[in-house]
């Protein structure tokens, strides 16, 4: 069982780091290519794309750092912890998912 517990933390966090390190990677790509995006509307979208695949990291590299705090609480506080803490993230989540506003 520790092992498991040990694993699944270990896994989300070279996930979120992971994540977060492609994310950083992509910006600067695109910042290398602002220069040459100003002249060209093809170049453009392309750094466009470049800038939302690296904001879905991002995303993803936060929604597993979540993901491993529920598996430290695990590890750290057992099944009861887990539980509680499944709540609480699930609530957590519900309120930070919304669709967003037009913009004006």
């Amino acid at each position: 069982r520790a092992t498991a517990q040990l694993v699944s933390a270990a896994g989300g966090l070279i996930c979120s780091a992971y994540s977060f390190s492609q994310s950083a990677r992509l910006m600067v790509h695109a910042g290398f290519m602002f220069p040459v995006a100003a002249t060209d509307a093809e170049e453009r979208a392309a750094v466009e794309r470049i800038m939302v695949r690296s904001h879905l990291l991002q995303w993803g590299g936060w929604r597993w750092l979540y993901l491993s705090a529920w598996t430290a609480t695990w590890v750290l506080g057992g099944e009861v912890a887990a539980c509680a803490a499944s709540f609480a993230l699930t609530a957590f989540l519900a309120s930070e998912d919304r669709k967003p506003a037009p913009a004006t």
